[in-house]
């Protein structure tokens, strides 16, 4: 990845898909929730969905997040991450209490919407993802920190930060959730790799040209180890094994993503908008299915019809 527009574009199109995989992974949660339980292989699809598409959007995040006067970059976080969570958490809110009392997450309007708003109880990620643009200016580069100290900092935190966690579910334990820190902390290694790549792309580059076939079989390896396991897995290993899963599932859609045609991106404007898409579909999730099981019976169809249909409805509507 790099910053050459037809990496940008390649990269558009990697967060377009981390939205709509964020889109399919609500539509499978929300049917095994409310309609009836799903298969063992749509289990499986959906486990394989949630173990990539919020570790890869945190990642691209954190590649796109660079070194700049740190005011303008607080105002333009600010402005793009909290407008929206506050839109689309209180409209929430209002219909769960109001139209549909079965997707409500606390008892009494007010109380839940203090609650979704201070602690993120909603949309756990908006919060993760501040406290992590919180964060970055501690590992960008400065004249008194070289690209390698960074990236030797950078891999040490990673490194730290997933012992830390491996070490709190290997023991039972739990990790703070307040303020969405515990959720924060479990992601954060995403970013923060993302971020040295992004400072080290061309380096990054040269070296998966050397070892691209190795890295795809291991990539592959992982995956399916990783499924066999997950199938009759203790609950102490999940995050070990979703953090690798991860990886290797962020690779090989990166290397998907590099046979795109260089000059074009997919989906330009679901990449654009990719963060309230998010905030709204669970929303229009909570919608949808509402309507859906009141008219018809449940069916799987009703979980493509339900992730495609609004995203090429929207997509149309912002080229048209």
């Amino acid at each position: 990845m790099g910053e050459s527009q037809n990496r940008n574009l390649r990269l558009d199109t990697l967060k377009a898909v981390a939205c709509i995989l964020v889109v399919l992974g609500h539509a499978f949660s929300y049917y095994d929730e409310h309609v009836q339980p799903l298969s063992l292989l749509w289990k499986t699809m959906s486990v394989l969905i949630y173990a990539v598409h919020v570790p890869l959007f945190f990642t691209i995040a954190g590649y796109l997040c660079h070194r700049q006067p740190l005011a303008a970059y607080a105002r333009e976080k600010a402005f793009r991450v909290l407008v929206p969570f506050l839109t689309f958490t209180i409209l929430k809110v209002i219909y769960s209490h109001f139209f549909d009392p079965a997707f409500s997450h606390q008892t009494g309007f007010f109380f839940s919407l203090i609650s979704a708003l201070l602690t993120g109880e909603l949309y756990w990620f908006v919060y993760a993802i501040l406290l992590m643009y919180a964060a970055a200016p501690l590992f960008w580069e400065t004249r008194d920190r070289s690209p390698k100290r960074i990236v030797w900092i950078g891999c040490t935190v990673c490194v730290l930060l997933f012992a830390f966690c491996c070490w709190f579910t290997l023991t039972g334990r739990s990790v703070p959730s307040i303020l969405q820190l515990r959720n924060a902390l479990l992601n954060f290694p995403f970013f923060l790799s993302g971020m040295m790549i992004g400072q080290n792309r061309d380096a990054c580059l040269r070296l998966e040209k050397k070892v691209r076939l190795p890295l795809f079989v291991l990539a592959v390896a992982c995956i399916v180890t990783a499924v066999v396991v997950y199938r009759n897995t203790l609950q102490p290993l999940i995050y070990p094994l979703s953090t690798t899963l991860s990886y290797a599932l962020m690779y090989l859609l990166w290397s998907a993503a590099k046979t795109i045609p260089e000059n074009r991106a997919l989906f330009p404007s679901i990449s654009r908008y990719s963060l309230q898409i998010m905030l709204l579909d669970s929303f229009f999730k909570v919608l949808l299915f509402s309507l859906w099981t009141r008219l018809l019976p449940g069916h799987l169809i009703m979980i493509p019809i339900m992730t495609f249909w609004p995203l090429l409805l929207f997509e149309s509507l912002i080229l048209g």
